[in-house]
């Protein structure tokens, strides 16, 4: 059998242009590298940006779906959250904190994005984590950090 040569070219040409036309239009949430000089550029943006209270200012670092990494700054004691639908893996980028993983949320109710937040947590497993750490949270798993002065890390979201 013989397959005729300008079959070949246009069919080669033809996944040559889609490859192209992939290439030139990423998805508008496609980030995929982010080099330790923007990782430091956003740790002294979140030190600037940052408000007293129990909030984090967390910032965009990478994403290709369904992952997604950002950077989460606090200087207080977060809420008691749970992620039902995903996991998270996180590296400690400055500072230090204690973390609660795992018991029981108590009074928990539906936050946004699907998330559950509560008054505290019964149980669970405390461990002090600080710079250059990692620590994988669960799916459903309830968690809180509490630093002791300034934590901001790096958290990737992973969907179950």
């Amino acid at each position: 059998m013989r397959i005729a040569p300008a079959l070949v070219v246009s069919t080669a040409l033809a996944f040559a242009t889609l490859g192209a036309a992939r290439a030139q239009a990423p998805a508008p949430d496609l980030k995929t590298f982010a080099s330790s000089a923007e990782i430091q550029a956003l740790l002294e943006n979140a030190r600037k940006v940052y408000k007293p209270g129990p909030g984090a200012v967390v910032q965009p670092v990478v994403s290709l779906a369904p992952f997604k990494a950002t950077m989460e700054y606090r200087r207080q004691a977060g809420p008691f959250l749970m992620h039902p639908k995903d996991g998270e893996l996180n590296y400690v980028v400055a500072g230090k904190a204690a973390v609660t993983v795992g018991g029981t949320l108590v009074q928990p109710k539906a936050a946004g994005s699907g998330n559950v937040i509560g008054q505290s947590i019964e149980g669970g497993t405390i461990k002090v984590i600080q710079t250059g750490d990692w620590l994988i949270v669960p799916a459903g798993a309830p968690h809180e950090f509490n630093p002791d002065g300034e934590y901001a890390m790096v958290t990737i979201k992973a969907p179950n």
